[in-house]
């Protein structure tokens, strides 16, 4: 496929979810990270894995060049992503950062996944009820001046009270913070995900009813330099993901994807050769 191309493709309740498609070789499906659109989330590390790989950078309902929907429940997003995974026409891999959404994706055991791999999945049920409460803070500030469209207000102020998430070498990069302030056009849609997580019956991604459901390879990759919760969060899901390895970026912390990209995209190659 051409390089820039655009790939679409049209879910069972009617919306058009589109990703651009770059590079040469076996297909990656990138999801969205966190709350970024998918382009602008992967920019740094995109270099290197169109280098080994066919890359899909597909958004959700609500972000990038995928029309919206009123609906964003998980369910919903389930669908996204494996309709257009499917429509691909060969096995695939997802690739994720930031999010749950590949664990609801991963436990369907759909036969276009080939595998995943997620780098320092984040799990709640692993954080202490002190940063639990600070995390729980934070994000009633952030809801607070989103709703004000007050979004890169909000972006700036998670970063400024993000230290269960991100270390102080990563914040002295500056990219944590170019990152959310990049990714506040679509930070509205992301709390309308959680919000809906939150009203769902479906378990959380990081669940063990969910994780314990998922049957193809996973990969998790971790930094070296991550904070506590991270690495609790890796140790947490392969525990109970049943086929997953741990695979360690030396001197990274959770934006590693980022500011090591040629080693991301390596152990990711690695990981696929092995399968």
């Amino acid at each position: 496929m051409e390089n820039n191309a655009v790939h679409t493709v049209i879910t069972n309740d009617g919306v058009e979810i589109a990703g651009k498609v770059v590079g040469e070789g076996s297909p990656l499906v990138l999801l969205p990270p966190g709350p970024a659109e998918c382009e602008q989330g992967w920019e740094r590390t995109l270099p290197s894995l169109k280098q080994h790989f066919r890359c899909y950078l597909m958004n959700t309902r609500g972000r990038g060049l995928s029309e919206d929907h009123a609906n964003h429940s998980p369910e919903r997003l389930i669908d996204d992503v494996l309709t257009f995974s499917e429509s691909i026409g060969e096995m695939v891999t997802l690739v994720e950062w930031g999010s749950g959404l590949w664990a609801y994706v991963a436990a369907q055991n759909h036969p276009a996944i080939r595998a995943v791999a997620v780098y320092e999945p984040g799990a709640d049920e692993v954080m202490t009820d002190a940063d639990a409460e600070q995390v729980n803070e934070v994000f009633e500030t952030v809801w607070a001046l989103a709703a004000e469209d007050r979004a890169k207000e909000a972006a700036a102020f998670f970063i400024e009270h993000s230290q269960v998430f991100y270390t102080n070498e990563d914040l002295a990069t500056g990219i944590p913070l170019d990152f959310w302030q990049a990714a506040a056009e679509y930070l509205s849609t992301y709390l309308a995900e959680q919000n809906a997580i939150y009203e769902s019956d479906m378990p959380s991604p990081m669940d063990p009813a969910i994780l314990k459901q998922i049957e193809v390879p996973v990969l998790l990759i971790q930094g070296t330099k991550t904070t506590p919760y991270f690495v609790e969060s890796v140790e947490y899901v392969a525990k109970h993901v049943q086929n997953s390895i741990i695979r360690k970026i030396d001197q990274a912390a959770h934006f590693g994807p980022c500011l090591l990209p040629e080693v991301f995209a390596d152990e990711l190659a690695k990981f696929l050769a092995s399968l």
